[in-house]
């Protein structure tokens, strides 16, 4: 659902229905699973890294940024994952740059 959720459907409602039918086709058990859905659902496109390439942004730069980016869709340990370091680097990069860490809901997929 977070993976769905998160997407922008630039298609609207007949993209998701699409993707959804193409899904359910796929899929052999009764749910549809993340590896039923196309890659640009499961891996959006990163502006993030263009952004870095162009204005030369430092990694810890990069690191807030992604943090700012992925915090509301993703879980602290994901992040952590996708960014190669710890969940306790990750705390205490958020507690160097003074960036609190938000309640927002996280839906498992």
């Amino acid at each position: 659902m977070r993976l769905i959720k998160s997407y922008h459907w630039p298609g609207n409602v007949r993209e998701l229905e699409n993707v959804m039918e193409r899904a359910l086709i796929l899929e052999e058990s009764t749910s549809v699973t993340p590896a039923s859905l196309p890659d640009k659902i499961i891996r959006p496109s990163d502006d993030t890294q263009a952004e870095s390439i162009e204005h030369r942004l430092s990694i810890d730069e990069y690191i807030k940024s992604f943090i700012k980016r992925y915090e509301n869709v993703y879980r602290e340990k994901e992040i952590a994952n996708m960014l190669g370091i710890s969940r306790k680097s990750l705390w205490e990069r958020r507690k160097k740059w003074g960036m609190e860490r938000t309640n927002a809901k996280r839906e498992n997929v």
